[in-house]
């Protein structure tokens, strides 16, 4: 019998102490009863009593059996049929592959429940505006809507409105700290500020609650890469960068078009450590990718190369500020 590797990781919240006490008793009735405890959650680890409402951060699991995976995937789905909101993913591994992905998420036909996902569904299609007034009714009836403030948070930032992106971004993260979505959004509103610190330490924790198989950890560890280039800190760009470098992305993944620039900035992070060799290896690369999103011309990485040759380190290298390295923007993109 073939064993899988897990991961799990999400939260559900209940509108009210009844709702949180018969999701108790149903998911320990079902692991009792149903599954004769032939699963890896026990509900003492996962309900939050204090808070009324399911907790997991991300949990792993290396060796389980596909019944065992079935057996407590079915329990949490009993589980979300009493949240108002909240969402969980799981990821069913083999090899290092993923056999098997869940997403579970309240679908029921009360009003939070419904304004959450008609702003979703908005959000996905650019209708920011629209969306923003579903969220608002959602997060109205259920103020501890984490997903709701993250997703408006998103909209908000869209929409240039920063200060009330940065609002949503941590209400979303008082409710879920866990939250790696959050965290991202909140990473971008504090590089508006120029507050890279602060950004880094939020990709940090974007990073510990995602795993290499989401698109947002690459794209974490790209951006978090050029928070640090930009900082002069280069020994911990060129850190970030590599693993990027290794990646291949398939076109349907939001990291793919990056590869240039992730190479030019790997080169500049070298060029600052003056490891030239390792800097014109880096620069060439970009310069044999087509074009992608960023906005880098032939010229930029030309002139990069030549100043390696020449084991040079431009000035802007030497005392960095904010503003003086070109990282191949758009950063927000």
């Amino acid at each position: 019998m073939s064993n899988y590797r897990i991961i799990l990781a999400g939260q559900f919240i209940f509108n009210n102490q009844r709702s949180f006490e018969m999701a108790l008793a149903q998911y320990n009735q079902r692991v009792e009863i149903h599954f004769k405890y032939d699963v890896f959650l026990r509900s003492e680890n996962i309900f939050d009593v204090e808070q009324n409402c399911v907790n997991i951060p991300r949990h792993v699991e290396p060796e389980i059996t596909d019944r065992t995976w079935r057996n407590t995937v079915s329990a949490l789905e009993t589980v979300c049929e009493y949240a108002i909101a909240g969402s969980l993913s799981a990821w069913k591994l083999e090899n290092g592959k993923i056999i098997e992905y869940r997403e579970i998420e309240p679908n029921g036909d009360k009003s939070a429940i419904q304004s959450y996902l008609l702003g979703k569904r908005l959000v996905g299609k650019g209708e920011d505006k629209a969306a923003k007034e579903a969220l608002d009714q959602a997060i109205q009836k259920c103020e501890r809507h984490a997903k709701a403030y993250e997703r408006r948070g998103y909209v908000n930032f869209r929409l240039k409105n920063f200060k009330d992106a940065l609002y949503d971004f941590n209400k979303s993260i008082v409710v879920n700290p866990h939250s790696e979505e959050a965290h991202f959004g909140r990473a971008f509103v504090r590089i508006i500020e120029k507050d890279y610190v602060s950004a880094i330490k939020d990709f940090d924790i974007t990073l510990k609650n995602s795993i290499p198989h989401q698109p947002i950890f690459w794209k974490t560890k790209r951006i978090k890469g050029e928070c640090h280039l930009i900082l002069g800190e280069y020994k911990m760009a060129i850190l970030e960068l590599i693993p990027v470098s290794k990646r291949v992305f398939q076109e349907e993944d939001n990291n793919y078009g990056w590869q240039r620039k992730v190479w030019f900035n790997l080169g500049q992070a070298h060029l600052g450590d003056e490891n030239f060799k390792e800097a014109i290896i880096a620069l060439e690369k970009a310069k044999a990718f087509p074009d992608g999103k960023d906005n880098l011309t032939k010229e930029d990485i030309d002139g990069l190369i030549k100043e390696a040759k020449a084991s040079k380190i431009p000035n802007q290298y030497r005392n960095p500020v904010p503003g003086n390295i070109k990282t191949g923007a758009p950063f927000l993109s």
